[in-house]
């Protein structure tokens, strides 16, 4: 788990890679940072599941689930104001999506990972799963620019319907049972609520030992009042 200040000190990293990538700092002004610190009062965030990569999958292509809750009571308003919950995720979302070439770029020059293709999968769920995008980034300068229509598709997310893990968790086990081998992460942003706890965990560890999963990551961005 990490803390209100790991989170604070993540969500100024990337502001100030946004600012780079921009080349336009006077964009980003303190009232962009304190919607950051809003959310940060709100957020939970926590590694589900981890298995541990080997040598084997030095050169194994990559596989990013960005799995966002949409169901009806991520509708309900942040203390009271304009913003609803649903809205301040996909702030933070969106400057994810923003800087993440350029981290994948940082991680590449420092040998942290390969250079193999990524492919971003952008899901959503309430009581089904709908997938939005799956867009394959190249290593290559220009791979930011595939990530526009997956960021553009954030900003037009909407609550409603119910809240089912259980829809999800299934499509995600499929996914990853049919590339075991890839390098799976999974970023899951939820406001929680609606599956009891041991049996959300059980899902999850279901997902990772699967035979053939080398590597499978899932952390959990969790907001607003529902959270267990």
């Amino acid at each position: 788990e990490m803390s209100r200040t790991e989170v604070l000190a993540l969500l100024d990293k990337l502001l100030a890679d946004i600012k780079n990538i921009t080349g336009d700092a006077d964009q980003y002004d303190e009232a962009e940072r304190k919607r950051y610190q809003e959310l940060s009062d709100d957020i939970y965030i926590a590694r589900l599941s981890m298995t541990t990569a080997n040598a084997s999958l030095a050169a194994a292509p990559h596989a990013l689930y960005v799995i966002v809750d949409t169901s009806g009571s991520t509708g309900m308003r942040v203390g009271g104001g304009a913003e609803c919950f649903l809205d301040k995720s996909k702030q933070l979302l969106d400057a994810i999506l923003r800087a993440l070439p350029e981290h994948v770029a940082a991680l590449r020059g420092a040998n942290a990972i390969n250079g193999a293709p990524i492919t971003v999968r952008l899901w959503t769920f309430d009581q089904n799963t709908k997938k939005e995008h799956e867009v394959v980034l190249e290593n290559r300068p220009d791979a930011g620019l595939l990530l526009g229509p997956v960021r553009e598709t954030v900003k037009t997310l909407r609550p409603g319907g119910c809240t089912n893990y259980d829809s999800w968790a299934s499509e995600l086990r499929a996914a990853v049972g049919t590339s075991p081998s890839s390098l799976h992460s999974v970023l899951l942003v939820t406001d929680g609520g609606a599956t009891q706890r041991e049996r959300f965990f059980g899902a999850i560890e279901a997902i990772a030992s699967q035979p053939g999963v080398g590597f499978f990551q899932c952390d959990a961005l969790g907001y607003g009042p529902w959270l267990d």
